[in-house]
């Protein structure tokens, strides 16, 4: 009797001993199918800010030809892009310190410079992702011949749209 306990304890062996390979198996060599997706992301928006505090221009007098106009551009997206010009340049508005009733300054004493209402930069405005940059349309504002002494020291903002644009 001895003999076929053992016989049958190898037995029981063995058949727990293949049916631990025959399932390590099973689990190596599982499939499976399915899909996934993704989500494309959103251009956003590169804005131009007019400089906190730009330094006086000597050229913007009455009558002088057009100056710089000056902004900072921000880029929100995970990438980089450039811009090669602007269009659609506007004055929007004036801030004249030295302004009053008998010598007032506003828009209308400003005028986007004889064809700068679009333009291209100088070298190309690149701005890398989530960076600013400066934007500086050459020669876009000046003064009327007819701005009264209220205009001295005055801050112009001149709205424009970036141009050209692409990843970079």
């Amino acid at each position: 009797m001895r003999l076929s306990k053992k016989l049958a304890i190898a037995a029981v062996a063995t058949v727990a001993a293949v049916g631990a390979a025959t399932s390590a198996f099973a689990l190596w060599s599982a499939s499976g199918s399915g899909s996934g997706s993704a989500k494309a992301y959103t251009a956003q928006a590169i804005t131009v800010a007019a400089t906190a505090s730009p330094s006086a221009d000597t050229n913007l007098y009455p009558g002088a030809p057009g100056v710089d106009v000056t902004g900072t551009a921000t880029n929100p997206s995970p990438y980089g892009v450039s811009f090669t010009g602007w269009t659609n340049a506007a004055v929007d508005s004036v801030d004249a310190p030295s302004a009053d009733l008998d010598r007032p300054c506003g828009t209308s004493d400003f005028q986007i410079a004889s064809g700068k209402t679009s333009g291209s930069f100088t070298s190309a405005l690149a701005i890398a992702h989530n960076n600013t940059a400066l934007a500086t349309a050459p020669g876009v504002v000046q003064m009327k011949s007819t701005a009264s002494d209220g205009c001295q020291g005055a801050k112009v903002v001149v709205k424009f749209d970036l141009a050209g644009g692409g990843q970079s």
